[in-house]
């Protein structure tokens, strides 16, 4: 009886691990490089213009990194729906004057994109009545 238990237990456990794996796989492939050609605030903190990647490492968290693959930031984010599902990989900012604040993320061919939950500084872009959307910056998916 006990060793029913444990060879149960067992293959119970080698289940889960590969479903966990499984799993965890399937984010690790959404890359998207973009050249972002203006300083833009995410999460809080500002960055310069440069070559950035974002990378989809959980169901609703991004990870900002730079050009060597270094983590600057991570994103909580919500879903969002685009008209045009066959449209590139591309980031939307919240624009005021010379701020950008990262609002959305969309991945090339879905019409399902990433909603960036908002910080103190977009939140405040955003509610200021000059603020606008831009897709300022498109992006490749290797």
């Amino acid at each position: 009886m006990n060793r029913l238990v444990a060879s149960s237990i067992s293959a119970l456990f080698v289940a889960v691990l590969l479903f966990v794996g499984n799993a965890h796989g399937q984010y690790g492939g959404h890359v998207i490089k973009v050249r972002v050609p203006f300083a833009f605030d995410v999460a809080d903190k500002t960055f310069p213009a440069g070559d950035y990647s974002l990378l989809q490492t959980a169901p609703y968290l991004i990870s900002l990194r730079d050009s060597q693959g270094h983590v600057l930031a991570n994103v909580l984010t919500g879903s969002v729906e685009r008209a045009e599902p066959g449209s590139p990989a591309k980031l939307d900012f919240y624009v005021d004057g010379d701020r950008h604040a990262l609002a959305r993320v969309w991945q090339e061919h879905e019409s399902l994109g990433h909603q960036v939950s908002p910080s103190k500084r977009s939140t405040y872009l955003a509610k200021r009545r000059n603020t606008r959307i831009q897709a300022a910056a498109e992006g490749s998916q290797p």
